[in-house]
């Protein structure tokens, strides 16, 4: 049982080393990032990977301030028989 886990953390540990640390680059025949609209050059890799205000707001802006019931929703309805499916 030892052998075996032995061998099992060692081929863990080897498998675990092929993962290649290095930054990301095209190959050929990949076309370059789209410009976005009223863009003048296409955003870089860490550009578009580093979240915004919007997508992460600040913790400190709570849409609630006190504990309110909800006023009735019309919209809030049960599913027809067909579950919303469209004909």
């Amino acid at each position: 049982m030892n052998r075996a886990a032995a061998t099992l953390m060692i081929v863990a540990v080897g498998l675990g080393g092929c993962g290649r640390m290095a930054p990301l680059k095209r190959t050929t025949g990949m076309r370059p990032l789209p410009v976005a609209a009223g863009a003048s050059e296409p955003a870089t890799a860490d550009q578009l990977i580093a979240p915004n205000t919007q997508s992460r707001p600040s913790r400190n802006v709570d849409v609630l301030t006190r504990s309110e019931k909800r006023a009735e929703d019309p919209f809030d309805l049960p599913p027809g028989p067909d579950n919303g499916r469209q004909k």
